[in-house]
């Protein structure tokens, strides 16, 4: 199999450090995805302490609108609620009141390109602009949407309420119901990723009591299920918890890289780091997920009679990228012994997480006794013939046992004797 050298160059990975001086989570922002080699599902590009320039300890939502980050937060308990806004280099720039919010306020955004929404507890989902305008409201169909997103294609949004009704509502700007998906998570944030292959997908951060405080999910809208691909958040070390809250998507932070956004409730300052926002990386732009070919088991047959049957199986996985699809076939197989057969020569869409695929083999034994018989099955990637693999088989037949002179002269009496008695 050939095999796939991947090469980190992470720089000021800082979220490493464990002690807890507010020092060590000043803003710090990792070099641009160009220099980053590994290109793999869920490889952080950034993580910003956010209580230390807000001095807001209580972060729940996100949003971006091409140029900023749009930070939600409940002003440590003191009214009014507030958004932050960072730009792409991770520097706080400004801050505007979230009008008429109460709670927690909106914990969720998505941008449609021209508005921000944000769901608030009492069921409305506030249309507003880049300074906190309100320019409409929406009646959504939970009591309080906490997680948002946008689909530009259909111009619809995603919603769910974590609290009382944690099913997915597809609604049209009018606040009409379009889809609704069965959902047993407990989701603080969605976001619509168009640019992942296979896609478009819903993206969720989920969070587990007693688990992985923060877990982000992929879920088939078209389907309406979940993919099965997920990854688990970066623990930033030196904190307690490390909680799910807002989520988004973007392709302008880097325009060759498709990235999730989260904010990640971590301990206040100086115990811990503070509320984060961290960039998570989900797709290259324009790239197909790469599959990468593995097979593994034994056929090694001893003592087998002449034209009897054998059978034995091996495995055929794709251990590539989380979304990728691998197309294979057995290229090639001993031709000059035995008769062999298959239960599948070939196969197609095999995805990581359909694990270990089984491929039945039957081989009648040649008629040659005493003889070891060699050789190899090589199974290919149907796309890339420098993806392969090999499983050695083996086959031998039983000696001839050679009768002792003893043995001889027996069987002749037996034989003179029974002419005899004829």
């Amino acid at each position: 199999m050939n095999r796939k050298i991947v090469v980190v160059s992470l720089i000021a990975f800082f979220m490493l450090i464990s002690t807890s001086t507010a020092s060590n989570y000043e803003v710090e922002k990792i070099d641009k995805i160009e220099k980053i080699e590994s290109k793999d599902l869920g490889d952080m590009q950034f993580m910003w302490s956010l209580e230390e320039p807000t001095g807001d300890f209580q972060i729940v939502g996100c949003g971006c609108d091409g140029a900023n980050f749009y930070l939600t937060g409940g002003n440590s308990g003191a009214d009014p609620n507030k958004v932050y806004i960072f730009d792409f280099n991770g520097n706080y720039i400004d801050s505007f009141d979230q009008t008429g919010t109460i709670e927690w306020g909106w914990i969720d955004l998505c941008w449609d390109g021209q508005y921000l929404y944000g769901g608030c507890d009492g069921g409305v989902i506030d249309v507003f602009t880049q300074d906190g305008t309100i320019v409409n409201q929406i009646t959504a169909p939970v009591p309080w949407p906490v997680g948002m997103a946008y689909d530009p294609a259909t111009d619809h949004l995603w919603t769910t309420d974590r609290f009382s009704d944690t099913n997915f509502y597809e609604i049209d700007k009018s606040g009409n119901v379009i889809n609704t998906f069965t959902n047993t998570n407990l989701i603080y944030g969605l976001a619509w990723d168009d640019v992942s292959f296979g896609g478009p997908f819903l993206w969720c951060s989920v969070f587990v009591d007693g688990g992985p405080e923060c877990t982000f999910h992929q879920f088939d809208p078209i389907a309406g299920d979940y993919t099965g691909v997920s990854f688990e958040a970066v623990d930033p070390g030196s904190t307690l918890s490390n909680k799910a809250c807002g989520l988004g998507f973007t392709t302008d932070w880097n325009t060759s890289l498709g990235m999730l956004f989260a904010i990640q409730q971590c301990d206040q300052l100086p115990d811990g780091p503070g509320d984060l926002l961290v960039g998570y990386e989900v797709c290259e732009i324009g790239a197909e997920p790469v599959p990468d070919l593995d097979c593994y088991g034994d056929l090694l047959w001893v003592d087998v009679e002449t034209g009897s049957t054998v059978s034995g199986s091996f495995n055929v996985e794709n251990i590539g990228d989380a979304t990728s699809m691998l197309d294979w076939e057995i290229e090639s197989y001993p031709t000059d012994w035995g008769t062999w057969t298959f239960s599948d020569m070939s196969g197609t869409d095999l995805t990581p997480e359909d694990g270990p695929f089984e491929v039945v083999v039957d081989v009648v034994a040649p008629d040659d006794q005493e003889t070891e018989f060699e050789g190899e099955i090589k199974i290919v990637n149907s796309e890339d013939s420098d993806d392969f693999c090999i499983i050695e088989v083996s086959l031998t037949t039983p000696v001839i046992k050679q009768q002792n002179n003893q043995q001889i002269l027996i069987q002749r009496y037996l034989h003179k004797l029974q002419q005899i008695l004829k």
